[in-house]
């Protein structure tokens, strides 16, 4: 369905949600407190450990580093690999469907003066994360009780397209054959040294 979606529907993203009841939205924008202190919070970090930010030139590379390390930011995580999303849709809730989103930037009309809108953007590809994992983020503006992320969502004849996943278990084995798991997604040394343990005492 992807494959022949992608020849008609031009640029697709893709992002793979365990829940298909999850919200899009980033990480700090899911708790109030956090977002009430988002400011502090970025410079805190930066103060706390400068030689991390040394080589990034931008707030987008200081923010995608920050998020690479956990911390809440405005980005959320997209792919251009519908595989890569398949396995974030089955890694976790294993007694839930998963949902394939399918994100379309077509579908959303950008105004550069307009702080309140959301953008996709590309993420300089220097760390193994954003390579292996083919990496791109919206970049969510000011919060605005109007505007959705949903806008994003890839629309066949007006109608958002959702995409269920089941037999999440079964999916991620047929993923492990392509290579397409935590070790190779993840590629520091703690998250190759999890995936391991975990391969072989299951």
């Amino acid at each position: 369905y992807v494959s022949s979606l992608k020849k008609e529907a031009g640029t697709l993203f893709f992002r793979g949600h365990a829940d298909p009841n999850y919200i899009l939205r980033p990480s700090i924008m899911r708790t109030p407190r956090l977002l009430q202190n988002e400011s502090e919070i970025y410079h805190e970090l930066i103060i706390n450990c400068p030689d991390d930010f040394e080589k990034c030139h931008t707030h987008l590379e200081k923010l995608v580093k920050m998020q690479h390390y956990g911390l809440p930011t405005r980005l959320l995580d997209i792919t251009r690999n519908p595989l890569v999303a398949l396995y974030f849709a089955c890694e976790s809730n294993p007694e839930s469907y998963g949902e394939l989103v399918l994100i379309s930037p077509e579908n959303h009309e950008i105004k550069k003066d307009d702080l309140v809108s959301s953008f996709i953007v590309y993420a300089l590809k220097n760390n193994d994360r954003i390579v292996m994992q083919d990496g791109a983020f919206i970049l969510c503006g000011l919060p605005d009780g109007e505007r959705s992320l949903e806008e994003f969502r890839y629309r066949e004849n007006g109608k958002k397209v959702v995409i269920l996943i089941d037999g999440k278990k079964k999916l991620l084995e047929q993923l492990e054959t392509f290579s397409i798991n935590r070790a190779a997604l993840f590629p520091e040394i703690e998250c190759v040294a999890e995936y391991l343990r975990n391969k072989y005492t299951s």
